[in-house]
């Protein structure tokens, strides 16, 4: 599913998890255009400054959200208003079902994130879409037409793997 979604939107895109209180790439598709972003296998990313670790965040469990949080150097160096507004954005994003926003760790980026697995299964990994909002490649597909090609990508991957609601 992921390398279809690539194609469909002709951009790159990568499955991550949570993994060791960080945010680490386990599958990357890359984009069938000439220009794209790679964010490669196996390299691990800061929880709270990525679209996918907050999309993790979000749909945990409230005690491992709090046990992540409590052990995690850059949210605690965070300001308290700054703590609350980054708490208020993970329900946000919990209540979407979704998180779309320009990148924290590089400029020019924007993020589409979508959970895998959510409900009674818990949340299992994060869909992201990170693409150049500079690239003239396929401006007629924009935020809302890609979030909705990421949605039907982890429905596919959640029946693959057999916890789909439908």
């Amino acid at each position: 599913p992921l390398e279809e979604l690539a194609n469909t939107i002709m951009q790159s895109c990568h499955l991550s998890i949570l993994y060791m209180n960080q945010v680490m790439v386990v599958l990357h598709a890359k984009s069938p255009g000439p220009i794209a972003l790679s964010i490669e296998e196996g390299n691990l990313f800061p929880l709270p400054l990525t679209a996918s670790g907050k999309v993790l965040l979000s749909y945990l469990p409230d005690v491992e959200q709090t046990t992540a949080l409590n052990g995690n150097t850059i949210f605690q160096a965070f300001s308290d208003k700054e703590k609350a507004k980054f708490m208020k954005s993970l329900l946000e994003i919990k209540d979407k079902g979704a998180y779309i926003r320009t990148s924290d760790l590089a400029a020019g980026v924007i993020d589409i994130s979508v959970p895998i697995g959510k409900g009674s299964t818990g949340i299992i990994a994060c869909l992201t879409v990170s693409s150049l909002t500079a690239l003239n490649i396929n401006k007629d597909m924009d935020n809302d037409d890609i979030l909705a090609e990421a949605v039907k990508c982890a429905e596919k991957i959640e029946q693959r793997i057999g916890i789909s609601n439908n």
